[in-house]
């Protein structure tokens, strides 16, 4: 019987059909005539291969290092002393309240408004050397270009962000309460979560051009996916940026573009892990042979 489960050989022998050995999947076109890949299944990211990377670029750009994070420092340092000190005179004319209220707000709206735009143009910067595509000093405006609204939405809510988490920590720490201690305790543990996923937020705006919204969704995804990475990233992220800015100095001309070029690695490798992308062009020579 045909497509039954035994079979007449031809001797004579009834013997029991083997099954037939499946046949390897194949890439099969779809409704708009392209060839449909199959998934790509799930790596392992590696974090001693993300920092490897992150501190090659580092080292290999020092230059650009030091430009990009002084010209940070300096734009973050300028607009909050100038819209601190346009707030401060606006509420002179109200109230003493007013004058303290507005110089805070403005001091903050300043940093957000000069320094949320550069660190973009930092993480464009730094995506182009991982990709090795001849990065220009010109590249660390590109926050201040088309991705402008972006790069500001998303330094709002990482500001609106760490202002909060911090005031509840700061409020209920300072009552002395032990209760309210413990409530003091999740948020300051929400506060390390939150700088977590800001350092992944500005690489995953700038590689999967994404929208300021769905940058904070899908790092608070990749923590989640991966919280040994993360933890590990973390605790490095940490204590670099704790020797940067030991002395001023050193935070001031290497904390951003070091920072930057870290993350930047960090979540390229979570994304490589999901065949997101392709494996780094330095890594695989087969690879960069063929792209280039």
């Amino acid at each position: 019987m045909p497509g039954g489960l035994w079979e007449k050989t031809p001797d004579g022998r009834v013997i029991r059909r083997r099954n037939p050995a499946p046949e390897p999947r194949r890439s099969t076109p779809d409704s708009t005539g392209k060839e449909e890949k199959p998934p790509v299944p799930a790596g392992k990211a590696s974090l001693k291969l993300a920092l490897r990377l992150g501190f090659r670029d580092v080292y290999d750009a020092i230059g650009i290092v030091l430009v990009a994070s002084l010209l940070w420092s300096f734009l973050a340092g300028l607009g909050m002393l100038g819209v601190h000190s346009i707030g401060r005179n606006l509420g002179a004319l109200l109230s003493p309240l007013a004058a303290q209220l507005l110089s805070t707000v403005g001091a903050l709206f300043g940093l957000i408004l000069t320094s949320g735009p550069l660190f973009g143009g930092i993480n464009w910067y730094a995506r182009k050397m991982a990709l090795r595509r001849e990065p220009e000093v010109f590249d660390l405006a590109w926050g201040f270009g088309s991705a402008f609204r972006r790069c500001l939405g998303l330094a709002l809510i990482q500001a609106i962000g760490s202002v909060v988490l911090a005031s509840n920590l700061w409020f209920y720490l300072s009552t002395g309460h032990v209760a309210l201690a413990v409530i003091g305790s999740l948020f300051g543990y929400g506060l390390l979560l939150w700088m977590m996923m800001c350092a992944y937020q500005w690489p995953l705006l700038v590689e999967q051009d994404l929208a300021p919204w769905a940058s904070v969704r899908k790092s608070a995804l990749l923590i989640l996916d991966n919280p040994g990475f993360s933890l590990g990233f973390g605790l490095v992220l940490l204590l670099t940026s704790a020797l940067c800015w030991f002395t001023i100095v050193g935070g001031v001309v290497l904390w951003a573009g070091t920072v930057s070029i870290l993350a930047t690695q960090a979540v390229r490798e979570l994304l490589r892990k999901y065949g997101l992308l392709p494996p780094d062009p330095t890594v695989d020579p087969i690879y960069d042979e063929m792209e280039h």
